[in-house]
């Protein structure tokens, strides 16, 4: 944060609301600073915390596949936000979907919150609409490989498989398609050109998948020119230039774009290889110290504090990598929820250090959190 304010400062007089706008990536960690704060200073909103999830996945999963078909069907309809065209009230992105989807489902299959068929249903309804961005199915996917290393033997396993197995030969044998957008939609094809975007093509085809993928890969090249080849190296361009003006690298409807579709290299790009290293070195160290308070509760036979830290590693996933295909952690759909995130993971093993049975308790009293740790 206090790299990022350096090469922020310095661009207000040029750029003006501009230079804060873009350092709100961030910016927002003060948001982490000010969880960690209310957990360290209150044990017990750890327990507030994880019945507050519990909610918040029952009304989530019931508004979201509502509001994502509302979105696609009615677009034109829909009031707009803003001075962008395409923002509206509500809105979707099924990336960003995904992340949440993502967390919900570790919190089933760890049982930090209850599911049920219902909940499932819902669950499952939520992933195949999400389905068809390629970053949600990357981030989702990403999300699960961390879960089923954290829990590899869990019965959700089979039960996933073989229900994708038997989705996945419904749509091919039934050739069923759901158009979403002018040229997507919820199909065995679309998946299939989804996963092959994903894997291969290189060339700008109007009758492919790879489109935005050409892009944003010559974009992301230019970025890695200028700094780690370039004479941008340390500090980059700063907060507050538009990336997409000064790079000259879109045209057309694209052109008001200002963040190249990758959080990651949006730092490298604004605060050079300095940001990008406290950038990768502050989530390695969460992530590791995470891993670590994880394993520990293990060896402790602690289930409650082994479920908190399972799911914080999912979510973290989810984040992480639909960061990197989309302007995510640069506004506070995804900055918010990702540096709140963030808090609860910087204070719940300082916490946990003490021993604070703050999750098992029904309704926890400072008193009884004192005498405990005493």
């Amino acid at each position: 944060m206090v790299w990022g304010l350096c090469r922020t400062i310095p661009y207000v007089g040029e750029y003006g609301v501009y230079a804060f706008r873009d350092g709100v990536l961030w910016a927002y960690g003060i948001f982490a600073f000010t969880v960690a704060g209310f957990i360290l200073a209150e044990p017990t909103l750890l327990f507030t915390a994880t019945r507050i999830l519990s909610r918040f996945s029952t009304v989530y999963l019931m508004l979201m596949p509502a509001i994502g078909v509302l979105f696609q069907t009615r677009f034109d309809v829909l009031p707009r936000v803003g001075p962008a065209a395409d923002a509206t009230f509500p809105h979707f992105k099924a990336g960003d979907s995904m992340v949440h989807l993502a967390a919900i489902t570790a919190a089933f299959v760890f049982g930090t919150i209850p599911s049920n068929t219902a909940k499932i249903a819902l669950l499952v309804a939520g992933i195949v609409l999400c389905s068809y961005s390629r970053a949600a199915i990357l981030a989702y996917a990403a999300a699960m490989i961390v879960l089923f290393l954290l829990k590899p033997a869990h019965k959700w396993w089979t039960i996933a498989a073989l229900f994708a197995g038997a989705s996945t030969i419904l749509l091919a044998l039934t050739d069923v398609s759901i158009p979403i957008t002018e040229n997507r939609e919820i199909s065995f094809r679309q998946l299939t050109e989804n996963v092959n975007s994903l894997l291969t093509g290189t060339e700008l085809d109007a009758g492919s998948r790879n489109g935005t993928k050409v892009w944003r890969l010559q974009w992301w090249d230019k970025i890695i020119g200028y700094t780690i080849h370039g004479d941008l190296l340390w500090t980059g361009k700063g907060f507050g230039i538009n990336l997409a003006t000064s790079d000259n690298i879109l045209t057309g409807p694209e052109r008001g774009i200002r963040s190249p579709h990758n959080g990651h290299l949006t730092v490298l790009a604004r605060s050079g290889v300095i940001g990008l290293s406290l950038w990768v070195t502050l989530n390695l160290l969460w992530a590791i110290r995470i891993v670590g308070y994880y394993r520990l509760s293990r060896l402790w036979a602690d289930t409650r504090w082994n479920k908190l830290f399972g799911v914080l590693l999912v979510y973290w996933a989810a984040f992480m990598v639909n960061a990197a295909f989309d302007v995510y952690l640069e506004g506070p759909v995804g900055g918010i929820w990702y540096w709140s995130v963030f808090g609860v993971g910087i204070a719940a093993p300082m916490v946990c250090r003490r021993r604070v049975p703050v999750l098992k308790l029904r309704r926890p009293t400072r008193q009884a959190i004192v005498r405990e740790t005493a």
